[in-house]
């Protein structure tokens, strides 16, 4: 009863790729696989972008670790402590303990984060929060889970939406949790049931759908416009863009307009109609659209898998 302790050699010292990995495997006498393990560094292991560490028994008295990180970047050599709770994993139950603990700090764009890449069979509790640094209403943010039980593949999202602001969960999206006091947007977690062979993994999907530029379809210019009309770009699946006209040929035909507002839910694509603003226009007007606008999407997301027994 207890736990079992040691360090491993020193671990990394390299450039990792996205999504890259350095692993060793060593010694613990007396570990037994389904045990819980915590792993620490003695030292921050480098520069890179959400560097998260892990460690699992893989057989008998022996434990592998695991050093990622999520964007490329420099792992630098250090030991880490590896803890196994002998209390879990066998007759009797035992304590809960972290088995992962993630944080991300200035992130953008859409990732897949892995938790625990060989989970053991059990019942873990998941508690998160991302921070929204910048928020961007042409970017549809989704934040999910993904794990399996003995039923099969299961999920749990957040279906953020556009425009997200302060602190939001997968937990608080989908438990209805009592807020952690003084910690807005964070809950004390959830629990799921996993099973081994399947990882547990965040998905982050942070898609850019605003409108970058347009130009007038070809046959469908309009009449009767003029420099300077104002005009939405009709969307039903988001939030309608707004255009300037800036070019008239012949019979007030739309030739270019300007994007002054990229709205949402756009996809590169043809014959978007439009509704006029101000202007003369005859409200013909369909626009091709030939770019989406970068995300300007920044966030921050900080994660704890627990391991409960």
């Amino acid at each position: 009863m207890g736990t079992l302790y040691a360090v491993t050699p020193p671990i990394g010292g390299s450039e990792l790729g996205p999504a890259g990995c350095v692993t060793t495997s060593i010694n613990v006498p007396g570990a037994i696989v389904g045990m819980a393990v915590s792993v620490t560094p003695t030292s921050y292991p480098g520069t890179a972008t959400g560097i998260y560490w892990q460690g699992f028994v893989s057989a008998p008295d022996t434990v592998t670790v695991k050093v990622c990180t999520v964007q490329a970047g420099l792992i630098e050599q250090a030991t880490y402590v590896v803890a196994v709770n002998t209390d879990t994993g066998g007759p009797g139950g035992g304590f809960p303990t972290v088995v992962a603990a993630i944080n991300l700090t200035g992130q953008s764009g859409s990732q897949t984060i892995t938790l625990l890449a060989s989970p053991v069979t059990g019942d873990y509790s998941l508690n998160d929060y991302m921070t929204v640094l910048t928020p961007d209403p042409s970017t549809g943010v989704t934040l999910g889970a993904s794990w399996a039980d003995e039923s099969g593949p299961q999920t749990g999202a957040a279906a953020i939406g556009n425009a997200a602001t302060g602190n939001i969960s997968i937990t608080a999206a989908n438990f209805l949790d009592t807020p952690v006091p003084g910690e807005p947007g964070r809950t004390p977690g959830f629990t799921i049931h996993a099973v081994a062979g399947t990882p547990i993994q965040i998905e982050i999907s942070a898609i850019a759908s605003g409108v970058q530029s347009a130009t007038p379809t070809l046959g469908n210019a309009g009449l009767l416009y003029a420099l300077g009309d104002t005009g939405t770009i009709n969307n039903l699946a988001g939030v309608p863009a707004t255009y300037q006209v800036t070019g008239i040929g012949a019979g007030g035909a739309v030739t270019s307009v300007t994007v002054t507002f990229p709205g949402s839910g756009f996809s590169v694509s043809t014959g978007n109609t439009t509704t006029v603003t101000t202007g003369a226009g005859d409200g013909t007007l369909e626009l091709d659209i030939t770019a989406i606008a970068p995300s300007l999407f920044v966030y921050d997301y900080h994660v704890t898998l627990i391991r409960n027994q």
